[in-house]
């Protein structure tokens, strides 16, 4: 039994490892920047955005996280990059799985040591998940792109927090930025693993999106 019990999460890892492709350090031409606004929705206290910008030496793509009113009885708060974007409904359980172009799957669970085999849009798999009761953080993904023809772009997609009992809290879709706004990126060291953690909020930029409930 115990024999059986280790060579569980041996057998699932080998065949993941057979099952998809690493997802490929992304190089970006694009230095476009992409806001996604949580809604107003009255049923969550739940705000905050995400902004994501092509990071300055074109590796991959430097986020920033900024969620306030978590409620920590139901946390931590893992976030991920959905497939779809958030429908006028506002539903965001009509945005799909996860951004996964690779076919990686959820399980096993993200190793945040080997983010290159995590699902691309698993941010929190990779950089860690929400807590306390607002939250911040900073780090570059170089798994994401700001390049419309790749298929780790996430500019037309959208982002949703989730409980952690995975249940969909808020979301918002990526819009750009247009140029003479976008914020230049608080990040210069691009050495994973690149994530920086405060309970002091960004405040010098704001922006605006569409949100879900």
């Amino acid at each position: 039994m115990i024999l059986s019990s280790l060579l569980l999460p041996s057998l699932a890892l080998s065949a993941l490892g057979q099952a998809f492709t690493a997802a490929p350090v992304i190089t970006n031409k694009p230095p476009a920047t992409y806001t996604a606004t949580l809604s107003d929705n009255p049923n969550t206290p739940i705000r905050g955005y995400v902004t994501a910008s092509g990071a300055p030496d074109g590796v991959g793509v430097v986020f920033r996280v900024n969620f306030t009113g978590l409620p920590p009885d139901i946390g931590p708060f893992p976030y991920h990059v959905h497939l779809y974007p958030v429908p006028t409904s506002g539903d965001c359980y009509a945005t799909g799985d996860h951004l996964d172009p690779y076919s990686r799957g959820e399980l096993p669970p993200c190793d945040p040591s080997d983010p290159a085999t995590c699902q691309v849009g698993d941010l929190s798999g990779k950089h860690g998940s929400a807590s306390g009761n607002d939250f911040f953080a900073e780090y570059t993904d170089r798994y994401l792109s700001t390049d419309p023809i790749s298929n780790a772009f996430f500019g037309d997609r959208s982002i949703v927090i989730h409980a952690a009992s995975l249940a969909r809290l808020n979301c918002g879709n990526f819009q750009l930025v247009p140029s003479p706004q976008a914020a230049s990126p608080h990040i210069y060291s691009h050495n994973y693993p690149d994530t920086y953690y405060s309970s002091n909020l960004y405040e010098d930029t704001e922006f605006t999106g569409r949100g879900c409930i």
